[in-house]
């Protein structure tokens, strides 16, 4: 068991993930756009939703790793062990 809740993680992904909901929030979709120029756009809006998912679930896990450690558990400390199960 660790000597301390270290959430240096979760507050890290948790942060940027506060950038980049105020970059995205309020934004206007695009309506009157030539083809491409919308289709582009679109893109990068869901690129940035789907980015702004990842740093949220980078969170959830560094937050229930902490909580496994408390419970005296071990964690994977990296993604090929996670995967393998």
């Amino acid at each position: 068991m660790a000597d301390s809740v270290d959430l240096t993680t979760a507050r890290e992904s948790m942060r940027a993930a506060w950038e980049q909901l105020e970059q995205i929030d309020g934004y206007t979709y695009p309506v009157r756009m030539p083809g491409k120029s919308r289709a582009a756009e679109l893109a990068n809006i869901a690129k940035n939703l789907l980015y702004l998912g990842h740093l949220l679930r980078r969170a959830e896990t560094a937050v229930l790793d902490e909580y496994y450690v408390s419970k005296g558990f071990e964690v994977p400390q990296d993604d090929a062990e996670r995967r393998s199960g």
